[in-house]
C-alpha cells in the first residue's frame, strides 16, 4: 500500500474504491477488500482503500462513541498488511468540513470510482448519501453481502461485546486472527510478579478503545 493521503484530491480518476470505516478490519472487511482488489487487477483500475480517521460518532456525539477495536496505527498496518501494497490508502479526518459536505458534493468527488461498500454505508451531511443514489448518478457500486458467523451478522459492535464479555475466542474468529493491542510499557505497582508467580507487562489501554473484560492479558 502506498504512503497514506488525507484528501479526496488525491484519489486517482476512475480507481476502484473500497470504503468503510475498517475499524478492527474484521473478515467482512476483508471480503470487501478482497473483492476490491480483484476487481481492480481484472480491470487495470488503481486500488484504493478510502477510510475516516476517526468515527462520524467520535465528532458528533462522543459521549456514545463506542471504543475502537485497533488504534489508527493498528488499523492504518492492518490494512497495509492485508492489501500486500496493492492499494492507496485515503485517510479522511472526519471534522466539521467533511460532516457538512452534501452528498452530492461528496459523489462529485469521488471521479468516477467503481465503489465497493458494505449494506448500511452512507456519507455526506446527515448520511444523506446511499449506493442508490450513486447509481442513479451513474456509478458503478458493489455491495458486498455481510460476513457470517455463528448464524449472525459479523460487525465491529459485535466483536466489541465479545472483548466487554471476555470471549476472545469469539472476538478472534470474527476478526479472523487473535485481538491484539500494542503500546507502550509503563511502571505498574509491582503486585503482578508475587501474586502470579511470573513476570507481567504494563500497557497502559486509552478510554478511546474497546472495554475488555476485567482480567490480565
Amino acid at each position: 500500500m502506498s504512503a497514506a493521503a488525507s484528501t479526496l484530491d488525491a484519489l486517482p480518476p476512475r480507481a476502484a474504491v473500497a470504503v468503510g470505516s475498517f475499524d478492527g478490519v474484521h473478515v467482512g472487511h476483508q471480503a470487501l477488500l478482497r473483492a476490491m482488489l480483484t476487481f481492480a487487477e481484472a480491470t487495470g483500475r488503481p486500488a484504493c482503500v478510502l477510510t475516516f480517521e476517526g468515527s462520524p460518532r467520535d465528532f458528533l456525539d462522543p459521549s456514545h462513541a463506542p471504543g475502537r477495536l485497533f488504534t489508527p496505527e493498528h488499523q492504518a498496518q492492518a490494512l497495509l498488511d492485508f492489501t500486500a501494497g496493492k492499494a492507496t490508502l485515503l485517510r479522511l479526518r472526519f471534522d466539521a468540513t467533511l460532516a457538512a459536505m452534501s452528498a452530492d458534493n461528496f459523489a462529485d468527488r469521488l471521479r468516477g470510482a467503481s465503489l465497493f461498500c458494505g449494506e448500511d454505508w452512507r456519507f455526506g451531511k446527515g448520511a444523506e448519501g446511499s449506493p442508490t443514489l450513486l447509481r442513479a448518478r451513474g456509478f458503478d457500486v458493489h455491495i458486498i453481502p455481510y460476513a457470517q458467523w455463528a448464524g449472525a451478522r459479523v460487525s465491529s459492535t459485535r466483536i466489541r461485546a465479545a472483548l466487554a464479555e471476555g470471549r476472545m475466542d469469539a472476538a478472534a474468529a470474527m476478526l479472523g486472527a487473535p485481538w491484539r493491542f500494542t503500546g507502550t510499557v509503563a511502571h505498574g505497582r509491582g503486585l503482578a510478579g508475587p501474586t502470579f508467580g511470573v513476570p507481567t507487562l504494563n500497557i497502559p489501554y486509552p478510554s478511546t478503545m474497546a472495554p475488555l473484560a476485567h482480567g490480565v492479558y
